[in-house]
């Protein structure tokens, strides 16, 4: 996850003339890393990133940034990648307020200074912060490789369930 979260802070991505500047599957994976509640690893974030960072300074820079990111430049890198627009849609609808409601057990985590072995307080806080989303995302994995990912949205109640087969 701290890899993801580098690249989210870090790289850059132009994708042909338009002017979006970020990767919209590495926002897509970061969050279901977050929901997934892993951990990164500090030592990758200290270590690989063009300046050091803690996990809180980087989930600090990472809610600044998501706070500029557009919905069209999630949907420019995200749209080939589903089958259905609908599905990018909802999730870009959803994306911002999802990515709120994670962060914050993420910074409640950093600010506890709590590490990977203490998972199950993490695990309460995210379930806890997730049932107060009002448009929410959520994405599963199966031990046959299906991926199952749903999107909620209030504004005109639509509940889209998205699925895929990774291959090996």
């Amino acid at each position: 996850m701290a890899g993801k979260m580098l690249a989210c802070l870090e790289h850059s991505f132009q994708h042909g003339k338009k002017d979006s500047l970020i990767k919209g599957r590495d926002f897509y994976d970061l969050l279901w890393f977050m929901q997934k509640q892993v951990n990164p690893l500090e030592q990758k974030l200290v270590k690989d990133g063009r300046k050091p960072y803690t996990t809180r300074t980087a989930l600090l820079a990472l809610q600044e940034k998501v706070a500029s990111i557009k919905k069209k430049d999630l949907s420019e890198d995200l749209l080939p990648l589903f089958e259905s627009p609908i599905f990018v849609q909802l999730w870009e609808d959803a994306f911002h307020s999802s990515f709120s409601e994670t962060m914050q057990a993420y910074l409640k985590i950093a600010a506890l200074g709590m590490n990977g072995e203490k998972m199950s307080a993490f695990s309460m806080l995210i379930k806890t912060t997730t049932h107060r989303v009002e448009a929410g995302i959520s994405c599963r994995s199966f031990s046959q490789g299906l991926h199952l990912c749903s999107v909620f949205s209030p504004s005109n109640g639509s509940l889209y369930i998205s699925s895929r087969e990774s291959t090996p």
